[in-house]
């Protein structure tokens, strides 16, 4: 990522969120958990004070079946 991708940020402030953004996005990635469903599922617990894991740490959790957790959020190679 370069300074043209954050083009659209008016502060630095802005620039800070969006870096941050891309960054846990890059990592679910990584994980193999689907981003949009890891960012859902963070943004829940952070409403109900639950402690917020990185994706390698969540993903470490999962467990085997995937019963229960939000649609997509599954390790990589897993049926749904």
């Amino acid at each position: 990522m370069g300074k043209k991708n954050f083009g659209g940020c008016r502060s630095e402030r802005g620039l800070e969120v969006a870096a941050l953004f891309y960054s846990l996005l890059g990592s679910a990635k990584l994980a193999g958990v689907e981003p949009k469903a890891y960012l859902r599922a963070k943004a829940y617990a952070a409403i109900r004070g639950e402690e917020l894991l990185l994706p390698h740490e969540y993903v470490s959790q999962l467990p085997e079946k995937t019963t229960g957790y939000p649609k997509g959020l599954v390790k990589t190679g897993q049926a749904e």
